[in-house]
């Protein structure tokens, strides 16, 4: 009967530094793409809450000045 080895190449520890650097990135892409986002939502909230300020300063300036 033969006995039967299992054979694994051994990876060059280049391999695993390449490995390694290539989800470091895939980690860093995807955090600076998250936060870009959430910035870009921000900003457009900010401007929508500033708009209906801007619009009920205005009202309130109209109506003081009939009563």
């Amino acid at each position: 009967m033969e006995k039967f080895k299992l054979k694994i190449p051994a990876k060059k520890i280049g391999n695993y530094l390449r490995d390694f650097s290539i989800v470091v990135a895939g980690i860093a892409v995807t955090l600076w793409v998250q936060s870009w986002l959430t910035t870009r939502s921000e900003k457009k909230d900010m401007a929508l809450y500033m708009n209906a300020l801007k619009l009920e300063m205005e009202y309130n300036t109209c109506c003081s000045t009939l009563f």
